[in-house]
């Protein structure tokens, strides 16, 4: 493993909730850059905005690959334990 990676263990409720929350920030930020596009003092910046939701974007497609992969992995289990 790379010395910049790290990995964590998360519970699926975990996982869910990290998922979550990655949507919500994306939307707090997503409504800041709106409203820094709109009024020309606002106190944040749009460029550092638009930085903010790209790292969250990046962020969260990793999140979401592996939140829909254990809702595929759960699925296939329910399958095959109703055969």
């Amino acid at each position: 493993m790379d010395k910049n990676q790290v990995a964590i263990v998360l519970t699926k409720d975990e996982l869910f909730s990290l998922w979550s929350m990655c949507g919500d920030s994306s939307s707090y930020w997503y409504n800041h850059y709106e409203r820094a596009c709109n009024i020309e003092d606002y106190y944040l910046d749009r460029n550092a905005i638009k930085s903010m939701l790209e790292r969250i974007e990046y962020i969260s497609d990793k999140i979401n690959a592996v939140y829909q992969a254990v809702k595929e992995r759960d699925l296939k289990e329910e399958e095959t334990a109703a055969v």
